[in-house]
């Protein structure tokens, strides 16, 4: 069910708004704090909006300078309307957080991308791997083997030959394989993909004493539900499956919802989908991963679609 605030938070609700587009309006300010006096009830109001919006998946604090600048010019103020059913509704709606990277992650990586960010980088053995958006890689090479860690993210790996040193991935539960070879490894939070383009990679799931290896060859996705413990075996296009490295993403007879969830991961905000009945529509093609705001327009236009920002960098898509 939606939950809806209450009357008595709607002017509180602009009050909000306002002040988050424009933190530095001195003017704004001095209104507000002129409102707030007026009635003791005010206050109270307002941190029960600033809860509801936390409890959304906001921006951690730490992040506040990348969501609370001056709105870009030509953004229209969100109506009344508007700003109330996002408030209400945007917990159901499942915010993207732009989360920091976590502690443990800062120390262990030694290469590491940012949200929108992908970078290419070529390891002390010749080995290029190319970085995608939010990854974090470790790397653990000796005279006796090559390994790496994939603590989060996804990269793809042209493995520098070598017989005598196998090259090992970590990504989660999942250890995969090659001597030289191209591959893929994705981690999310309930899965590990490998997706191979060439070449032969070999990969073991499971507890580590008794660990399931399987082969998998070019054209070949496995995709390991880390729950479960299950190994879903499919065929790919190898060149449609790396073509983030070209900043770009291809869907067949994808949902609305699976592409608006795959690009939040490549804008440095949030991205906020507010109809069920579009998201459920089903789209076929290719979309700009270097333009995530052109992306959802090109996405969501041929069915009435719009894309309009609710602060500089919260994204909202609903039918026009």
């Amino acid at each position: 069910m939606t939950t809806r605030p209450d009357g008595r938070d709607h002017e509180t609700l602009e009050w909000f708004l306002r002040l988050r587009s424009a933190p530095d309006d001195r003017r704004l300010r001095r209104a507000f704090e002129t409102w707030l006096a007026g009635d003791p009830a005010r206050a109270a109001a307002f941190r029960r909006v600033e809860r509801a919006w936390a409890l959304t998946g906001e921006v951690p604090a730490a992040h506040a300078d990348r969501w609370m600048g001056p709105a870009a010019n030509g953004n229209r103020r969100p109506t009344r309307r508007r700003v109330l059913a996002i408030a209400g509704g945007a917990a159901a709606a499942s915010v993207a957080a732009l989360a920091a990277p976590s502690v443990w992650v800062r120390v262990r990586a030694d290469h590491r991308t940012a949200v929108g960010e992908r970078s290419p980088v070529t390891l002390a053995d010749g080995t290029r791997v190319d970085l995608d958006t939010g990854t974090a890689l470790s790397v653990d090479f000796t005279p006796a083997r090559r390994a790496v860690a994939l603590l989060e993210g996804r990269a793809f790996f042209a493995v520098a030959p070598d017989t005598a040193r196998p090259f090992t991935v970590a990504a989660g539960p999942v250890s995969v394989t090659a001597v030289g070879t191209g591959f893929d490894v994705r981690l999310d939070p309930d899965q590990v993909a490998v997706s191979v383009t060439e070449g032969v990679v070999s990969v073991a799931t499971g507890a580590s004493a008794a660990p399931r290896a399987e082969r998998i060859a070019a054209g070949e996705r496995l995709a390991i539900d880390i729950t479960r413990q299950t190994a879903v075996r499919a065929a790919i296009d190898p060149q449609a499956a790396t073509d983030w490295r070209r900043g770009l993403l291809s869907v067949d007879g994808a949902s609305v919802a699976s592409v608006v969830e795959e690009l939040r991961r490549y804008h440095p905000g949030a991205i906020l989908l507010r109809d069920d009945a579009l998201a459920e529509r089903r789209v076929t093609g290719v979309f700009d991963l270097n333009d995530p705001a052109g992306a959802l327009r090109t996405l969501v236009g041929p069915y009435a679609g719009r894309v309009w920002r609710l602060t500089p960098l919260v994204l909202v898509v609903d039918l026009a």
